[in-house]
């Protein structure tokens, strides 16, 4: 089960439902657009800037506090290879973390 606090998931769907934020793949964020995980690292008041941008050590160690590695796998398979939206991954949140 996942280690992310309740108020922290929804002020993370909510961000990923707001329409401010453009959706990218591959990376945590480029131009001002993010993938899922870059909404959440932005949520968490650290700027995916400070981050690497792409999926590795410091980047997903910092998500690590709250997400299982394999909530974070899946949450880049949804992201980057099915392509879901962010409207999509927010539902799958909801019901799975």
């Amino acid at each position: 089960m996942s280690k992310i606090p309740k108020n922290l998931k929804e002020k993370w769907v909510s961000a990923l439902r707001s329409g401010l934020y453009k959706q990218t793949t591959g990376v945590l964020s480029h131009n001002k657009c993010h993938c899922c995980l870059g909404v959440l690292i932005e949520q968490l008041g650290l700027s995916t800037q400070d981050k690497l941008n792409i999926y590795e050590n410091v980047g997903i160690t910092c998500l690590e506090k709250y997400l299982e590695k394999e909530e974070i796998k899946e949450l880049v398979n949804r992201n980057d290879i099915l392509k879901d939206d962010f409207s999509q991954i927010a539902d799958y949140i909801e019901e799975n973390l």
